[in-house]
């Protein structure tokens, strides 16, 4: 399991290994809309999956499970109260968090 760092910003970019891959995330937050959005890169910048908006407790790469070229485990926003439903632009620093579970660590 991996936390994924993040942080104080409307939009901002962090590198990360998991299951041994570098990976860029992107992070932004749509105040229109009200949400937060995800792409994935590898690390040359090429893109692997753009502008997937997040949600509480949903497994955020399960939609794309003959993407080969994305990490293959699980990636969820968790919010331990179990009380929320949206995120708002502040809960990932203050009440929820994002967490990278490896392929089988969940089963």
């Amino acid at each position: 399991m991996v936390q994924i760092p993040f942080v104080d910003s409307a939009s901002f970019i962090q590198e990360v290994t998991i299951d041994g891959i570098a990976y860029i995330l992107e992070f932004n937050w749509n105040s229109r809309g009200r949400f937060w959005s995800m792409s994935i890169f590898d690390r040359d910048q090429l893109p692997l999956l753009l502008g997937k908006r997040m949600a509480v407790a949903t497994d955020l790469l399960s939609q794309h499970p003959d993407r080969d070229d994305l990490p293959p485990g699980e990636l969820y926003v968790i919010e331990p109260s179990g009380n929320m439903n949206e995120l708002e632009k502040d809960d990932l620093l203050t009440r929820a968090y994002i967490l990278y579970f490896e392929e089988g660590e969940l089963k």
